[in-house]
């Protein structure tokens, strides 16, 4: 370990000066680091795997903090490197910069909310996630939408940053109001950034398999995204300097580059569902593939799975619930493009 310049042990209040500090162990834990602030020009670098480790030890267990603002801090994660264990009460509050060109899952999050992003695979690329309205961004003076917008977030942004190009991947959970954002209708939510003084549509695709947010290495899980959780990813590798700033939105329902839309929007009558009837679910668009249709209760759980081949225009819902309430109908098709609608199933 080389140590020189200044790191903040927050917590404990004992400070003590670093300019950069290299891990080479194969192995090293965040209690090494746990409620610690590193300022800016500070960077920390691991070269090995690290564990996020949380415990309880000071006001921040197992949270790695960096200054966000002028010349910023950094936790590296150089080539060979890699990190496991992060989650709400262990990740790093600030930026994490990746030096190698593999896909990569920055551990990052504030205000113990822990929202990961994902890149392709761009060297020298940082991340950092914002707890707080894209309109709360100071250099940002106005905040006009892209035609094809209704709106975006209002709780979540994230910087990002790489001179590469890149497909970028965020993720979601129960608090970042996606249901409320989309109006239910999760076809339309969209990656979207701030460039040329407005926020722009990018053509994006939500991810059946959420992205694995357990590990670095950028894959997806068996967790099927819905309302409550996720990831959305772009269609295209992108320049990521192209974009200030990027966040959630929900595009227009006419917005035909929306794949979900142009070829997975569908219908269902009637809706509210009574118990123990049955409901007509049309398809819209291209019906050549085939879309397997899941139905969850409001805990998430399946209830419901079938199958609608190529060319089918519609299938009878029957005996999808036990029990009154609010359902999820969540329709992917075999491009795994996916369509969501809520469905209310009442007494008869």
């Amino acid at each position: 370990m080389r140590i020189s310049n200044s790191l903040k042990i927050v917590g404990l209040l004992i400070a003590f000066t670093i300019s950069t500090v290299d891990f080479v162990s194969a192995q090293t834990s965040s209690r090494l680091f746990s409620d610690i602030s590193i300022k800016n020009k500070v960077a920390i670098t691991f070269f090995g795997g690290h564990h996020f480790d949380n415990e309880e030890n000071g006001f921040y267990p197992g949270i790695i903090t960096t200054e966000r603002s002028g010349k910023k801090g950094f936790v590296n994660f150089s080539r060979g490197s890699s990190w496991t264990g992060a989650s709400e009460l262990q990740h790093v509050d600030g930026y994490v910069c990746v030096y190698h060109g593999e896909p990569f899952t920055f551990p990052i999050g504030a205000d113990f909310k822990f929202r990961p992003v994902a890149i392709s695979g761009a060297r020298a690329s940082d991340a950092a996630y914002f707890n707080a309205s894209p309109n709360e961004i100071e250099v940002i003076s106005s905040h006009d939408l892209d035609t094809d917008l209704k709106d975006i977030s209002d709780v979540e942004y994230w910087d990002i940053n790489g001179k590469n190009r890149s497909h970028i991947t965020l993720t979601w959970d129960e608090y970042s109001d996606i249901k409320d954002l989309t109006n239910n209708e999760l076809a339309v939510l969209s990656i979207v950034g701030w460039k040329n003084n407005r926020w722009e549509v990018i053509p994006s695709k939500i991810d059946e398999n959420m992205l694995d947010i357990s590990a670095y290495n950028a894959m997806f899980s068996e967790d099927i995204s819905s309302f409550k959780g996720g990831s959305i990813t772009t269609l295209e590798a992108i320049p990521i300097n192209s974009y200030d700033f990027y966040t959630f939105g929900a595009i227009k329902s006419n917005y035909t580059n929306n794949p979900a839309i142009a070829i997975n929007s569908f219908s269902v009558f009637p809706n509210p569902h009574v118990l123990g009837g049955t409901s007509k679910l049309s398809f819209k668009g291209d019906n050549t593939l085939d879309k397997k249709v899941r139905i969850f209760n409001s805990n998430e759980q399946l209830v419901f799975e079938t199958t609608a081949v190529g060319n089918q225009k519609s299938l009878i819902l029957e005996n999808v619930a036990e029990i009154p309430g609010v359902y999820t109908i969540q329709i992917t098709d075999s491009n795994g493009l996916i369509s969501s609608k809520n469905l209310i199933v009442v007494d008869n």
